[in-house]
């Protein structure tokens, strides 16, 4: 494992220094931020298991220049149990993304999730990612669409010691983008995700398959979204990495909506509505979630 990380770490630091320096006398280099703060609610509906939850999550997307990328994420998860010890929990993520430097045409990310949780079978957990993504870009220059391929493993070795795999699939397609109509994007994404020891864990089963579809939709500086799952996931990474459910809750299937308005100074929020579908110990609850977020830029 230790290996594994290192190995991560130097291939992230020599993706930083090469961009870095091979597109020093291309173009104007300038550092621009995004910072954006999350806060959470989940509700446990029928759950005689858990209470409720609530989230705050602090990430920053760094660019440098056109080019590169670096974001990084701090978040703390509290759920309030019924009957047994409160869940505590700190996430860390780091990730690095290259765009048309590494490969013309292409947008490389790989990165780096960190667990530390009063959960003991996920505790001290590690993800690495890597996601390669080809686009098209039109006759404007603009985005067209994008094909790509996630890859996430999971090391879980506090207790059980056990890993996952998960391979993303993912496409964008840009339907239509006018000035008087907008712009409309659809998404589509399909999960494989295989657990290693799913018999010790009590596991329904080895292998989880789904599949997911959203709808974005643009208009001056206003957003809507809305999309949803279906099939089976359980340990799932999603967001690009930054998202990682690390209990043994089996999902599924689930559907949101969300929108967003960016202000005249550059200031956004947003809000989103998400309703899941679980199986926890015999039960299938659902999980109600809403998630206000704030943005900007520097």
């Amino acid at each position: 494992m230790k290996k594994a990380v290192k190995w991560l770490a130097f291939v992230v630091f020599f993706l930083f220094f090469t961009c870095i320096g091979g597109n020093a006398k291309k173009v104007y280099k300038k550092w621009v931020g995004y910072p954006y703060f999350y806060t959470t609610y989940i509700n446990y509906r029928n759950s005689s298991i858990k209470n409720y939850g609530i989230a705050v999550t602090a990430y920053l997307s760094l660019w440098h220049g056109y080019f590169d990328d670096f974001q990084f994420g701090a978040g703390y998860t509290y759920i309030k149990y019924k009957n047994q010890p409160n869940l505590k929990q700190k996430d860390f993520t780091f990730a690095y993304s290259n765009t048309n430097t590494i490969l013309k045409n292409h947008v490389i990310t790989c990165g780096f999730h960190y667990i530390s949780t009063t959960d003991d079978l996920t505790d001290n957990g590690k993800v690495g990612f890597l996601d390669i993504t080809h686009y098209w870009l039109d006759k404007y220059r603009l985005f067209k669409a994008n094909l790509g391929l996630g890859l996430y493993y999971s090391f879980y070795n506090h207790s059980t010691n056990f890993q996952v795999f998960q391979l993303l699939p993912h496409t964008s397609i840009k339907v239509f983008s006018t000035l008087k109509e907008g712009t409309l994007y659809v998404d589509l994404a399909g999960y494989y995700i295989r657990v290693s020891k799913s018999k010790e864990l009590q596991l329904s089963k080895k292998n989880y398959f789904s599949f997911g579809a959203d709808a974005r939709y643009y208009y001056g500086r206003t957003y809507f979204g809305i999309g949803g799952w279906i099939g089976d996931q359980i340990f799932a990474v999603k967001s690009g990495g930054f998202v990682v459910y690390n209990l043994t809750e089996e999902y599924r299937g689930g559907a949101y909506f969300e929108t967003g308005y960016t202000f005249k100074n550059g200031l956004y929020s947003s809000l989103k509505f998400e309703v899941t579908s679980y199986k926890e110990a015999g039960e299938k609850p659902y999980q109600n979630v809403v998630t206000w977020c704030i943005g900007g830029k520097f």
